[in-house]
């Protein structure tokens, strides 16, 4: 526990948040560590249960506007002190079971654009696990239509509290990192879900805002992955870990030539996909 993000940041002063999900297979019951605010969940986006604050209760309100509301809530009342702060804003959207909030059941989304790899029609040079597979076009279009609608709610909490920092004047001081935490396949290859060798299962959007530091619209080249957001963060934050860490700061100059990439076998019933690791190149 001592290596996680919120450990350095909580001994360095700053007030800890986190507000969503928290971690795969965490029991609800269990406070999440060296956080100083929480109301961590489940899966469910209707009527799902909350730790908040060490109390274990169910919440019938859309997860995502629940957690918009922790999260706001936590950064107008800190930045009215000395403090600084960190939250973690994790919510459920775009993950199975794919529920939009009642306000955008029906709302219209683009048309999934299809690509060779959605066409292939000729799989017998996959493995077995990956040819028997029959993901077709139409589940892909219903699958994507809702996580977008699923994400709709997303895009308000965030555009809510970008704007709460700018109103707060807290936007300059603030570093905003977006992504997310795996890709999705669409039917390339037959396939959907996460956890695959293939390169839409592993691409992630990572998005970064700090007004004063990094130019707008600016584009980074480098290959950055997950192991990178703790060292950036502690950077900004001119905290220094007293251990080695994998990912480097995005905040200074450096490139890298690979990515290793590692998947072990999951439970049922997702047990199909094998142990597998690979080095992604440019």
């Amino acid at each position: 526990p001592k290596s996680m993000l919120q450990y350095y940041l909580k001994q360095a002063g700053y007030q800890t948040a986190i507000f969503g999900k928290y971690f795969n297979g965490w029991p609800l019951d269990v406070d999440p560590p060296h956080f100083d605010r929480w109301a961590v969940t489940s899966y469910l986006y209707y009527g799902a249960k909350f730790n908040i604050q060490g109390k274990v209760q169910r919440v019938q309100r859309y997860s995502t506007s629940f957690i918009s509301d922790k999260a706001a809530n936590f950064i107008k009342n800190t930045s009215q002190g000395n403090d600084p702060w960190f939250a973690y804003v994790a919510p459920v959207a775009a993950h199975a079971p794919f529920q939009p909030d009642r306000r955008y059941k029906r709302a219209a989304v683009t048309p999934l654009q299809s690509s060779p790899a959605m066409s292939e029609s000729n799989r017998t040079d996959k493995p077995r696990w990956v040819s028997e597979e029959s993901f077709g076009p139409r589940s892909a279009a219903d699958v994507r239509r809702q996580q977008l609608r699923t994400l709709l709610t997303a895009d308000d909490m965030i555009g809510r509290l970008l704007r709460l920092l700018d109103e707060m004047g807290e936007a300059d001081n603030t570093l905003v990192i977006f992504l997310s935490d795996n890709g999705y396949l669409w039917g390339e290859h037959g396939l959907d879900d996460k956890r695959l060798p293939y390169l839409p299962s592993v691409r992630i959007p990572l998005l970064v805002r700090w007004p004063g530091h990094l130019a707008p619209g600016a584009t980074d080249g480098r290959m950055a992955a997950t192991i990178d957001i703790a060292p950036t963060v502690l950077s900004a934050a001119s905290v220094i870990p007293d251990r080695g860490m994998d990912g480097r700061s995005l905040t200074v100059p450096w490139d890298r030539q690979r990515l290793l990439l590692e998947y072990e076998r999951d439970d049922p019933p997702f047990e199909k996909v094998p142990d597998w690791a690979a080095t992604l190149t440019r």
